[in-house]
């Protein structure tokens, strides 16, 4: 949701009379049960009358502070992850596979306060680049990438018609394919 925070004030500084309500969710909000009528998922649903365009791909890296890699041993080191609610999904199965039977030490259901415990010196987080990279506090613990997750803008097959819902549906379908091919060729070099 943070990349799209200047797209989405652009978009209403162009359509003034558009009312959009941003939902930063760690569980998916169904399309189906019209929950939402756009929704930005990683990987592609399967489910549905639903239209889905993939906008690119979210690198993931391990990131800790600076300090803490360099004085903390390999093996001691703590990792950092989602609560248990989201185990299953991809990221935390690779968090859980990098640290073999060592417990996640410090658990949250956002991205953002793993984050900050890693900036405090709390572990490893596994997090995506354009959340993490730019961090001053924060440093890659390895230039492995971890993970590599697609991601798809979708929405009601219905509402292709709906003006307002093609309107922010291309202007986030813009602004993620731009950051992410972005984010991925500096990945690249």
């Amino acid at each position: 949701a943070a990349m799209l925070a200047d797209p989405i004030v652009r978009l209403r500084d162009e359509h003034p009379d558009l009312l959009i309500c941003i939902l930063g969710e760690t569980h998916y909000s169904s399309l189906g049960q019209r929950e939402a009528d756009i929704a930005i998922r990683f990987g592609r649903p399967t489910e549905g009358d639903i239209t889905a365009v993939k906008v690119g791909v979210v690198i993931f890296h391990l990131y800790g502070r600076a300090d803490y890699l360099a004085n903390t041993a390999v093996s001691d080191r703590s990792f950092i992850g989602y609560d248990e609610a989201l185990d299953a999904s991809p990221q935390q199965v690779a968090l859980r596979r990098l640290a073999g039977g060592t417990p996640l030490v410090l658990r949250s259901n956002t991205i953002e306060l793993q984050m900050a415990l890693a900036r405090a010196g709390g572990g490893l987080v596994l997090a995506p680049d354009f959340l993490a990279a730019p961090d001053p506090l924060l440093v890659r613990a390895t230039d492995d990438e971890i993970i590599r997750r697609e991601v798809w803008l979708t929405f009601h097959t219905d509402l292709k018609g709906s003006a307002p819902v093609r309107a922010v549906a291309n202007c986030l379908r813009d602004a993620l394919s731009r950051d992410l091919r972005r984010l991925e060729s500096q990945e690249d070099k």
